[in-house]
């Protein structure tokens, strides 16, 4: 009877374990480019999927960091799941500020003395929301809350990599603080499935 009791365990594990592997498994990648004659680095570029069915993620509860640096925001654009918080370093020696422009999706303005912090605020909706100094009127930069964690920076040549996307039908889309929005349709319908997308500008 225990022999029996031990066997039955060992089956309910080995198939609780390969419903775990299944479910892990079952996401492709998505591989891209952005091309253009025109624009001649893309590091301000984000690709994301427009809307995942939450059940395919959780929100992170870790911190954001935003820094200030050499009178400027790093990064300059900063993309993350909505709903997470953001802590704001002045890394300078000088005073900051650091406040949302007007029409962002949430509203703050902070003074940050040297070495010090701000935050951590909350960005509870999806939205874009520009930040600014009033004592640097240069410094500019971009928090772009989005609906899930399938997103991600194109690098300086263009290119792209969106990891562990569920399968399904989505609508993909790029962001830029400068140029308008493209998008393309892109089905995933089998975890072996690498797509390759391709953005001209």
């Amino acid at each position: 009877m225990k022999k029996r009791s031990a066997l039955m365990a060992g089956l309910v594990v080995f198939i609780v374990a390969g419903l775990i592997s299944l479910s892990e498994s079952r996401a492709a990648t998505i591989k891209g480019k952005i091309v253009s004659n025109r624009i001649g680095q893309f590091d301000n570029f984000v690709v994301y999927i427009k809307n995942v069915d939450p059940k395919h993620f959780k929100i992170p509860e870790e911190i954001v960091t935003s820094f200030q640096k050499n009178n400027q925001f790093y990064p300059k654009v900063l993309p993350m799941i909505a709903k997470r918080k953001v802590l704001f370093v002045n890394n300078d020696v000088s005073m900051h500020n650091v406040h949302a422009a007007n029409g962002s999706s949430v509203s703050f303005n902070y003074g940050i003395p040297p070495s010090a912090a701000a935050g951590p605020i909350s960005f509870p909706k999806e939205g874009e929301t520009i930040l600014l100094c009033n004592i640097h009127p240069q410094m500019r930069g971009y928090i772009l809350a989005l609906q899930n964690p399938f997103f991600t920076k194109v690098d300086g040549d263009g290119y792209f990599t969106i990891n562990n996307v569920p399968l399904g039908k989505y609508e993909l889309e790029t962001w830029h603080n400068e140029f308008i929005s493209k998008e393309q349709t892109v089905t995933i319908e089998n975890e072996q499935n690498t797509r390759l997308i391709r953005f001209t500008y």
